[in-house]
């Protein structure tokens, strides 16, 4: 869910928007995991379970079991190349355009056997800014008029995610601890504003005149932090395709955008989802010990799959996958004034080290 007020003139920033955030969030609840048919590469998890609506209160904040009135639901995939709900439809259409970061995530959304649907809402402020997408639903719900591509992008994204499982680790209290809960729902946010800087970007160079229009619109200030990846990364690979070349931009850049806001780089974005990521530090959990064997692969494979867009475009850096991801996360939650409980002794019944 993206909550925001007008555009700062000053900062290019967004304000949170207090009284919807709280309105939306009042229905939070269990997050329903997805299948999905044609999943992106991703690394092996545990068998689990998958969530039922309304079990629990544990999931990311951006999906709620409260469902949101809607009309005019569409299918994703009749929206591509459509005029219906054109504010969607033209965004659909794009992304799918796009070799390395959107074409993926459209078939995926538009595959009849996950039953994604866009829709509009009077629930809904008429605000370019607002839109959410509701996992228990599978519904993409913008309100009644425009709203902005890159916030369209942002939650096609959060989509994807929950298609392809990215979302289980935090949104169950048997596989993670308390503190990678909260650092994961961080990741799950983080990744989504990034993506959209990504796919927008992509199309730089696949529709020029569309990215002029609507390709650089960052929020939270993250404009220069990824422009200017992105610019460094290019001229670093001058001797590659251009595929390559663009593809290792994008990725570079889109993970400087999720480095930087989970380092508190925007204190508008940590005002946001802090207390949010705070509060799964205080819900009741059963895991493996942190040294045990196979919880950290496990926690790395996890957070891999948030970030997952395709094979050979992944959105979380890399100090939060490999051996020195303790030193990432406690600089997280340091940098967000989170204290996680102490760690458990025992393992929990349910959960399983990842298949060989």
């Amino acid at each position: 869910m993206r909550f925001f007020t007008k555009k700062d003139k000053k900062d290019g920033e967004k304000k949170p928007r207090p009284g919807w955030q709280k309105a939306l969030l009042a229905g939070a609840g269990a997050l329903v995991v997805g299948s999905c048919d044609v999943p992106p590469a991703a690394p092996a998890l545990p068998p689990a379970a998958p969530e039922q609506p309304g079990s629990s209160a544990e999931m990311p904040h951006n999906f709620q079991t409260q469902q949101i009135a809607t009309n005019n639901c569409k299918p994703v995939s009749t929206l591509v190349n459509s005029r219906q709900i054109p504010s969607v439809s033209s965004v659909f259409t794009r992304m799918a355009e796009q070799p390395l970061s959107g074409a993926g995530v459209i078939t995926l959304l538009g595959n009849s056997a996950n039953r994604v649907e866009a829709c509009t809402s009077p629930d809904l402020p008429d605000d370019d800014l607002i839109a959410t997408y509701e996992s228990t639903t599978r519904r993409l719900i913008v309100g009644t008029r425009n709203v902005r591509p890159v916030t369209v992008a942002h939650e096609s994204f959060h989509a994807y995610q929950h298609l392809t499982g990215g979302f289980r680790g935090v949104s169950s209290n048997q596989l993670l601890s308390p503190g990678d809960r909260a650092t994961g729902m961080l990741l799950i946010e983080a990744t989504a504003a990034a993506y959209a800087n990504v796919v927008l970007y992509e199309m730089k160079f696949t529709d020029p005149d569309y990215h002029r229009r609507h390709g650089r619109t960052y929020d939270y200030g993250m404009g220069p932090t990824f422009e200017n990846t992105f610019n460094q990364s290019y001229a670093a690979n001058e001797g590659l395709g251009e595929p390559e070349r663009r593809r290792l931009a994008l990725e570079a850049a889109g993970q400087a955008v999720v480095r930087a806001l989970l380092n508190g780089q925007s204190s508008e974005w940590r005002t946001l989802y802090r207390p949010e990521a705070a509060r799964y530090l205080t819900l009741p959990a059963q895991y493996a010990p942190r040294d045990s064997e196979g919880y950290l692969a496990t926690r790395s494979a996890m957070y891999a799959r948030i970030g997952q867009v395709a094979p050979g475009l992944q959105l979380i850096p890399a100090e939060f996958l490999g051996a020195g991801a303790e030193d990432a996360i406690r600089a997280n939650h340091a940098a967000f004034r989170m204290t996680p409980p102490a760690p458990v002794a025992t393992y929990s019944l349910r959960w399983r080290p990842p298949a060989a």
